[in-house]
């Protein structure tokens, strides 16, 4: 558990090092473009380690920049589904949909969101149902 714990923290740092790097050679106008694919692919990169929290603020970064990418929202949408916060997930896809409708990856995503919410409203309604017969 530490040492997963480590390594995560490892990733992190090593992705803050790679981002200062890259971020201090870049002019203007390549810098605001740089960083925009920068953000995606490092929180990306975050994701993979289950950073979610640190995926989410790169990911909110880039889309103050490009507000209108798919991939942003989609991305959002799956990291704060996997921190439980399913109200900003559902915004996040159905932004995401509505900005790339074809996109077979983000309606898969979307698809099995769908099924999370379902389960999750089924074992309510099961807690619901037990609650009600300790009662009778």
């Amino acid at each position: 558990m530490v040492t997963q714990k480590i390594k995560k923290i490892l990733v992190f740092l090593s992705f803050v090092f790679l981002a200062l790097i890259l971020n201090t050679s870049c002019a203007s106008k390549a810098t605001l473009d740089t960083d925009y694919e920068l953000n995606l692919k490092f929180g990306n990169e975050l994701a993979k380690g289950s950073l979610w929290k640190e995926a989410i603020i790169r990911w909110e970064n880039g889309l103050k920049m490009k507000p209108n990418d798919a991939r942003f929202h989609n991305n959002l949408a799956i990291a704060y589904e996997n921190e439980g916060n399913y109200e900003k997930a559902e915004y996040h896809y159905k932004k995401a949909i509505q900005l790339n409708p074809t996109n077979e990856i983000i309606q898969m995503n979307w698809e099995s969101f769908q099924g999370v919410l379902k389960n999750i409203k089924s074992t309510e309604d099961d807690k619901t149902e037990g609650n009600s017969d300790d009662k009778k």
